[in-house]
């Protein structure tokens, strides 16, 4: 029996099956969860009070989880930026790079 309460947004690491997952929302009698590989889960208490768990470090990549979703559905400030617009390949319409020359 583990000691370990669920934690929203905490990274855990079930040491019976070797996943890695997230925890996403906690209930009162239930705990919902994403692996790594985007697949959510959700466990009653007395099942969490059963996993054998340790708390662990957040991926490298924080949107491996949402990489099977669209972007759109990523949560509010999980959107990746570009750094600028030459950065991104971006350029103007007219195939200007942003770039003035002088004649």
């Amino acid at each position: 029996m583990n000691e370990i309460d669920p934690i929203q947004d905490t990274w855990y690491s079930d040491l019976q099956r070797g996943l890695s997952f997230q925890v996403v929302e906690v209930e009162a009698q239930l705990v919902e969860v994403q692996y790594l590989d985007g697949e959510l889960d959700a466990f009653d208490r007395d099942e969490w009070q059963l996993l054998e768990l340790e708390i662990i470090a957040p991926p490298e990549d924080p949107l491996a989880p949402y990489e099977a979703l669209d972007l759109l559905d990523l949560p509010e400030g999980m959107l990746p930026e570009a750094e600028d617009d030459e950065a991104s390949g971006l350029s103007t319409p007219d195939g200007d790079d942003g770039e003035n020359e002088l004649e």
